[in-house]
């Protein structure tokens, strides 16, 4: 994967924090501007008591500042078809995960949020 300011790793790479790390990952043919929409939806929500970072990656060319790439292969194995919200926690594991449609709407990041401040 390849950050949009240049910076390669694995997903686990970039979710080395002590807060949480959202992802917004694109799939084969998703253009990147999709993401990065997606991406400015989350970060409006994420809290930054527990987000500490938020990344948007897309199978494919660069097509947007803020959108890095990443292979098919790792879209593959991580199942990522169109848009995939992926949360992961300081611990590294997947905290949430919204696919498709459902990642238009952001509540469901705002809810999980809430979750942990209570």
């Amino acid at each position: 994967m390849r950050s949009p300011s240049g910076d390669d790793g694995a997903l686990h790479d970039f979710a080395r924090r002590l807060g949480h790390t959202v992802f917004v990952l694109g799939g084969p043919g998703t253009p990147a501007q999709d993401v990065a929409a997606v991406l400015d939806r989350v970060t409006t929500v994420a809290d930054a008591r527990y987000v500490e970072a938020a990344y948007g990656f897309v199978v494919g060319e660069f097509g947007d500042s803020r959108v890095g790439t990443m292979p098919a292969e790792v879209a593959a194995q991580l199942g990522v078809d169109r848009l995939t919200v992926l949360v992961v926690r300081p611990d590294r594991y997947i905290g949430m995960r919204r696919d498709g449609t459902d990642t238009e709407n952001v509540g469901y990041l705002a809810d999980y949020l809430a979750a942990l401040a209570a």
